[in-house]
């Protein structure tokens, strides 16, 4: 069903990028930069301080590496000698806690959190201003609608706000979300070229952006349910993330589930792993590898690796 393989790395946070060609890993006041070599080994490029607390961290396609903390967004660029120096710091005493960071599709790199969602755009001396601000209380995450210009999806407390430059035209409502432990975690995915889906404590919400239609779906039964999660500290919202073109894949208290959406009406919770993943720290999924990226109890990060056969399709 599936195996599980050790990174053999400690740290905070982790981020493959260069399609798995590059690892960005936080640990120790240091972000360190490695390349994955074919023999999978990890070749150190760099090595960053830093001094403010980091929530989340990304690198654009201009190689520059953003960090976002509590009030502060600080950008890296690297030199001629292929070592990273601070280039830019932008503080706001307003912004409170900044949890995602996402390239978009013309370059600009786009935040949010606390205060709200904000676009960045670099001007002609390598520095970023603010192009773009809604100022609406936490946004947790986001995701771009390619194709259309200026338009997101921001996933606020119990809501989800479908935007075109600074306009609303559209609100999802969510599940009461008021107890939730957010952090800089995964709420949207996208599906295919215009459906969207957002995670939610029993059930997803399908979005399709070109239609506008709306639909949600319990993918959790009473019987099912980890009564654990009624307790605050343990009220996650599960983690989602595309798996292929038709499925989708959440991580719960109640285990992995990979569940397939059939013309956007109904879905088929094809496997549930149960495995319980630590809670308290962040996920990747690596979709080119089938694996999930975890930490365990001994603080490394590990490898579960889902085997295909298991999966109808």
């Amino acid at each position: 069903m599936y195996e599980i393989e050790s990174l053999n790395r400690k740290g905070e946070r982790i981020v493959f990028l260069n399609k798995n060609k590059s690892m960005l890993i936080k640990e120790d006041y240091h972000i360190n930069l490695y390349e994955i070599t074919e023999q999978k080994k990890y070749k150190l490029l760099d090595k960053i301080a830093y001094s403010d607390g980091i929530i989340d961290f990304t690198m654009l396609s201009n190689e520059m590496i953003i960090t976002s903390g509590r009030h502060t967004i600080i950008i890296y660029k690297k030199d001629k000698n292929t070592s990273y120096k601070l280039n830019q710091k932008i503080f706001n005493s307003n912004w409170a806690e900044i949890y995602r960071i996402k390239e978009l599709e013309n370059k600009n790199f786009a935040v949010c959190g606390w205060a709200g969602f904000f676009i960045f755009k670099m001007n002609d001396y390598s520095q970023y201003n603010i192009i773009l601000e809604i100022n609406y209380t936490r946004i947790y995450d986001f995701m771009e609608i390619k194709g259309k210009k200026n338009n997101f999806i921001l996933y606020s407390v119990d809501k989800a706000l479908i935007i075109n430059g600074k306009d609303i035209i559209n609100i999802i409502n969510l599940e009461n979300n008021i107890f939730k432990n957010f952090s800089n975690s995964r709420y949207i995915c996208q599906l295919n070229e215009s459906l969207f889906v957002l995670s939610g404590l029993r059930y997803i919400t399908l979005f399709n952006s070109d239609t506008n239609q709306i639909k949600k779906i319990n993918f959790l039964k009473d019987d099912d349910f980890d009564k654990r999660r009624e307790k605050y500290f343990l009220n996650h919202c599960p983690n989602i993330f595309r798996y292929n073109s038709s499925s989708i894949i959440l991580i719960t208290l109640e285990g992995i589930f990979i569940i397939k959406v059939i013309n956007e009406e109904k879905i088929q919770v094809q496997l549930r792993i149960f495995h319980k993943l630590i809670y308290g720290f962040d996920f990747e999924f690596n979709e080119e590898e089938n694996s999930i990226i975890y930490y365990d109890k001994n603080t490394f990060w590990n490898k579960l690796k889902i085997k295909n056969k298991y999966i109808a399709k």
